[in-house]
């Protein structure tokens, strides 16, 4: 926020008693404004000293809100008590705010989003149109949400979380850092996803349940319907690992360019976890190409493989909706 220790009180009445200009902002001597047609501000309204602000028609702005520089308040929106704005924000319109939030830098918010009381939003947050979010929520830095979204109370997305459209969260929710939502997604109350998990389109978690768990189920999947399974292994056209994830790796050298010789067994150190990138070797499903998965540009020039993987050697089984890449401890090259 511009000038936080410089900070002017903004009133109604200044407002109006200040002339605009062809363009219609109005040239105050902290600051410029543009406003619409039935503007109303409460007490404590303060603006950052040389910034701009811009308020739409039928706009309603509680008590003691702090603006930042260059903030546009869209029609029809109105904004609670105690809201705090960082610079560079955007509220397209009919946006509702509560009260007690924060705003930091840089943030979008879109057509009838509605936000509730005791909200954090970071740096970077943008939303699309129709988003809801419920109270006590915090929504860390670069956390974008697609249309139709809904957010319960008390859940918390962190950084760098990507919802897609038409998903609803539950209470009590957290998604961790570079969380990845499809569309058409639900989970229910006290979910808990790990850090860089991804669920596809059309899935459905029920509550109280983390994305370990999720992992585990599917792993027990593979052991009931079977001793071994084959699978493909994308390689150079000399049998070595691509360098989609830094190579297949292990934690103790990270990059280990390794070699699929047809019957080799190759193996690699690594633990069951939900981590898709975590140490061990990355196979897809029979039929699926690495471009499909976001792995790599279509002109990447490698092989498939056709591999023999023991359930007892999966470390990861894929998430809901995104199942086709695995990562597995040990292999038997077939192919």
């Amino acid at each position: 926020m511009t000038d936080d220790t410089q900070r002017c009180i903004l009133t109604t009445e200044k407002l109006y008693a200040a002339n605009p200009d062809k363009d219609g902002w109005r040239n105050l001597p902290f600051g410029i404004v543009k406003m619409g047609t039935n503007v109303r501000l409460g007490d404590g309204v303060t603006l950052s000293k040389n910034a701009r602000l811009s308020l739409g028609d039928n706009v309603y702005i509680g008590n003691n809100v702090a603006f930042g520089d260059n903030v546009h308040i869209g029609e029809n929106s109105t904004i609670g008590d105690n809201v705090t704005f960082g610079d560079n924000i955007n509220f397209i319109r009919h946006v509702r705010v509560g009260n007690n939030v924060a705003l930091g830098n840089k943030i979008q918010l879109g057509f009838l989003d509605d936000i509730g009381n005791n909200v954090t939003l970071g740096h970077s947050t943008r939303l699309a149109d129709f988003v809801n979010i419920g109270n006590n929520v915090s929504l860390d830095d670069y956390v974008m949400l697609g249309n139709t979204v809904f957010v319960g109370d008390n859940t918390r997305l962190k950084d760098g979380v990507t919802i897609g459209n038409y998903v609803i969260l539950g209470k009590h929710v957290t998604l961790n850092k570079k969380v990845t939502l499809g569309n058409f997604v639900t989970l229910g109350d006290d979910v808990t996803l790990g850090f860089s998990v991804t669920l596809g389109n059309y899935v459905q978690c029920d509550g109280n349940i983390t994305s370990t768990q999720l992992n585990l189920d599917a792993i027990e999947r593979f052991k009931e319907a079977g001793e071994t399974h084959v699978f493909v292994k994308w390689v150079t056209k000399d049998r070595k690992s691509p360098m989609f994830h830094k190579g297949d790796h292990n934690p103790v050298k990270v990059g280990t360019v390794l070699t699929y010789e047809k019957g080799s067994i190759v193996r690699v150190e690594g633990e069951v976890s939900d981590i898709q990138c975590a140490p061990g070797i990355h196979v897809t499903r029979i039929g699926v190409r690495p471009e499909h998965l976001g792995m790599c540009e279509p002109d990447h020039g490698c092989i498939p493989l056709l591999v023999r993987v023991k359930s007892e050697h999966i470390l990861h089984a894929g998430m809901p909706g995104n199942d086709s890449k695995l990562r597995v401890s040990e292999l038997e090259v077939l192919t």
